[in-house]
């Protein structure tokens, strides 16, 4: 059976629901068969063809959440990442990836844990990309705080192009997988003091919202930013966490040596005069500074000499706050008005985590992405058109499954532009009036195209002969976005209705 019509076959069949009953057996024996034949060999043309095959197997088996075969899949995808090749161990990442979404997949994937983490230290960035997002999807109650550890370990040497992203991964899994909320504080600000400049408002937001909600955390919270404040080189994020929970939860350790109110007030102001710090941060500061005058009626003659010396300064909003706050603090009306007005904040109402929210925003902009790319390159590709058979294009008329939009690490291995000369066979071409000129595409990028791997240096167009393989041509013609140039005769397509009766075919 000619392995291009088996890769398009199994790909045609991942535009279908799983199939039942006797279809479903014919195909379980095609997985079967395909899992169980596919070896290495040291001919590379040979492991590209087999291979292009059994990851379109793999595909299919994600695409349908078959429970039958994901043990089998997970074995196989963690031969490949512990390969020496590049392309394989990126190509079982992505995939490995994928499988980790579909439930019962976890306990097998969590075997090849180490070689994955490992893998975080690959020199080519893209299998590290593959490795963090297989991590993340990975992740659960029961390896949480290994992932985090291993993440946390590796953020100080992480590229700056993925360091953003690992920031927010391990932020999220922290609070999704928390073995305390203890922890969870703990996590958030190493990772703070690790790569602060990575740290976006969602994750310092969101670690406010959760100590505000959670009173059991809250003194714990105080006592731990409270002593990170204390460093002679504090992150700016970490001075407005600090600003906020000293502000509403430091009375909860004022009792303990070394945080007395006064030492609070002193601690933040030692910051405020940092000259680097941005208003808002600012702002945050002397917001804590009116909580502790209400507070501590000891400390409102301090406070109030700060305020008044702000009240004159140059920047409108900190002059209007300071000013707004210098008359509360000598208010002579009821004090209980101004006690309820500075009194700890409610709770926050529950909704979805903003950093949630963010990652699917972030996987919905890189999907819309890769989808117009490959929308410009296939125009590209249809206005460039030679007129001959384009074997490694997506049938226009049917959507493209989810497993199909992803991109590829590195270029495919040497050698792949002989890939047509398999068994003979080769690509179909007429004859046409001007000649053919060079191929934008080598025989690697025919054959892998649905595997998005990136295609080799351009190479020679083969020379136009009376090849045998027109019944290929015939067979996959509806897959053609542009007809032959100046052919003598149209070839027969198969239209999009037909695809399922030629996907029961292969099964049978």
């Amino acid at each position: 059976f000619n392995p291009w019509l088996q890769v398009k076959l199994l790909r045609i069949l991942q535009y279908f629901d799983k199939p039942e009953g006797v279809d479903y057996t014919r195909l379980n024996d095609v997985l079967k068969k395909v899992f169980k034949e596919t070896q290495m060999h040291r001919n590379v043309n040979k492991n590209n063809v087999t291979h292009a095959i059994l990851f379109e197997a793999v595909n299919l088996v994600i695409h349908i959440d078959d429970q039958d075969h994901i043990d089998e899949v997970a074995s196989i995808l963690g031969r490949f990442i512990s390969s020496r090749e590049a392309n394989y161990r990126y190509l079982g990442l992505d995939s490995m990836g994928k499988l980790a979404q579909l439930s019962g997949s976890n306990e097998q994937i969590k075997k090849h844990q180490g070689t994955i983490v490992a893998c975080l230290k690959d020199r080519d960035i893209s299998i590290r990309k593959r490795a963090l997002d297989l991590l993340y999807n990975m992740c659960d109650e029961t390896n949480s705080q290994e992932i985090v550890f291993e993440l946390l370990s590796y953020l100080t040497s992480a590229h700056h192009e993925i360091r953003e992203d690992l920031v927010l991964k391990i932020a999220i899994l922290a609070e999704r997988f928390p073995t305390n909320l203890k922890w969870y504080v703990d996590v958030v600000l190493q990772l703070i003091s690790l790569a602060g400049d990575y740290v976006s408002e969602e994750i310092w937001h969101r670690i406010v919202q959760i100590v505000t909600n959670e009173e059991s955390v809250q003194a714990y919270a105080a006592e731990t930013v409270y002593k990170g404040l204390q460093s002679r080189r504090v992150h700016e994020t970490m001075v407005r966490i600090g600003g906020y929970v000293i502000g509403e939860f430091g009375h909860l350790v004022a009792d303990q040596p070394g945080s007395s109110p006064a030492e609070q007030f002193e601690l933040l102001q030692s910051k405020f005069t940092d000259t680097s710090l941005t208003t808002e941060t600012r702002s945050i500061l002397l917001t804590a500074y009116m909580k502790l005058a209400n507070l501590y009626p000891e400390l409102k003659a301090g406070i109030s000499e700060i305020f008044s010396q702000i009240a004159s300064s140059m920047n409108a909003e900190l002059q209007q706050r300071a000013a707004e706050y210098l008359k509360m603090t000598t208010w002579a009306g009821d004090s209980e008005i101004i006690a309820t007005v500075w009194d700890m904040m409610p709770a926050f109402p529950e909704r979805e985590s903003g950093l949630l929210k963010k990652i699917k925003e972030k996987a919905t902009a890189t999907a819309d992405r890769s989808a117009a790319e490959a929308k410009a390159a296939a125009k590209k590709e249809e206005e460039e058109g030679e007129g001959e058979d384009e074997e490694g294009e997506e049938p226009a008329s049917l959507p493209v499954p989810e497993s199909r939009t992803r991109a590829a690490p590195a270029a495919a291995a040497a050698g792949g532009a002989d890939l047509l000369d398999l068994g003979g066979e080769g690509e179909s071409s007429t004859p046409a009036p001007a000649p053919a000129p060079a191929s934008t595409g080598g025989g690697l990028d025919d054959l892998l195209g649905g595997l998005s791997m990136e295609t080799p240096a351009a190479a020679p167009a083969p020379a136009a002969s009376s090849s045998s393989g027109g019944g290929l041509d015939d067979l996959l013609g509806g897959f053609d976005s542009a007809p032959a140039a100046a052919a003598p005769a149209a070839a027969p397509h198969v239209g999009a209705g037909e695809e399922r009766g030629l996907a029961e075919n292969f099964l049978s």
